[in-house]
């Protein structure tokens, strides 16, 4: 934290006059050794956009944002609608039709559960094989007889 507080003022220096354009990604979990930005509860659209444009002021960030990537949760599409209009849309690319992006890595992680979990019974038997083969060399011996037979 010390570090933090020492660097703090530099980086928010260096993007205050930075004039290129921020692509930022945002989640929230709840986690213990999740410090860097409280949010209060309740978790609801508009507690969120005040503590993310809090946030963005501090770095002076508000008007080089090109970007927002978020989850597919139903709070963080509500989220960005009130996001839009705390923007002066001169500041946005393209007056914000690009501003909300949909996390690809959220999206594959939700496909490829989806995917396990159809293949799940399946994988449950290999595992079971696997334990039950392997505590000892003549159960691998004899596995490896038994690959052979035809």
């Amino acid at each position: 934290m010390t570090m933090f507080k020492e660097e703090k003022p530099v980086l928010q220096k260096l993007l205050e006059h930075n004039e290129s354009r921020i692509a930022i990604t945002t989640d929230m979990w709840t986690a213990t050794n999740q410090k860097f930005c409280y949010v209060p509860c309740p978790h609801i659209e508009g507690v969120i956009v005040k503590v993310l444009m809090d946030c963005l002021s501090q770095y002076c960030l508000e008007n080089k944002i090109s970007t927002v990537v978020v989850d597919n949760a139903t709070t963080n599409d509500a989220m960005m609608k009130i996001l839009m209009d705390k923007f002066e849309k001169r500041s946005l690319m393209l007056k914000g039709d690009l501003l909300h992006l949909r996390c690809s890595a959220h999206i594959l992680s939700l496909i490829v559960q989806d995917g396990l979990g159809v293949i799940s019974s399946a994988i449950e038997k290999v595992r079971d094989c696997v334990s039950f083969w392997i505590p000892t060399p003549k159960r691998i011996e004899n596995f490896e007889a038994c690959r052979f037979l035809d």
